[in-house]
């Protein structure tokens, strides 16, 4: 703890600099911060590598599935072929009118943000059943089924 002291202030006159003159001017503060912290500072250096090694591990993946949301012409022609496999979606009717389980998906805790409603008679071979008609769902200019 003496090295961080000071002892050539008078504790009497200024006891800050007196206990942490040493300290503060051997410490150097980056251009963008005003005070530190070590201990935050630990923490935070701690938490952003751990974070830049999540996502860097799964970066590869992540931007497939952004580049496969969006393609927008390959989903007008799929309409909802890709997640009507029997193993992927079961569909529960609520009284006809809506979709309120997805099978999978939810029962593994993942929210789905999409609710499919009953309007019309299905005319896609590819839709699940009670599901709008791919009119309803197309995302570009593509033409529908």
């Amino acid at each position: 703890m003496t090295s961080l002291m000071d002892q050539t202030v008078d504790p009497c006159t200024d006891f800050y600099s007196y206990s942490w003159g040493t300290w503060c001017n051997k410490t150097t503060l980056d251009a963008n911060q005003s005070r530190t912290d070590t201990t935050y500072t630990a923490i935070e250096a701690a938490a952003h590598e751990l974070v830049e090694k999540l996502v860097d591990s799964k970066l590869p993946k992540l931007a497939e599935f952004y580049d496969a949301c969006m393609d927008t012409a390959a989903l007008d022609t799929l309409c909802l072929a890709p997640i009507s496999s029997p193993t992927m979606t079961q569909v529960v009717l609520n009284r006809g009118h809506q979709v309120p389980t997805l099978g999978e998906p939810t029962r593994k805790g993942i929210v789905l943000l999409v609710v499919l409603g009953r309007r019309k008679q299905n005319t896609c071979p590819t839709q699940l059943p009670g599901s709008h008609n791919c009119r309803d769902l197309t995302l570009g200019s593509a033409t529908p089924c």
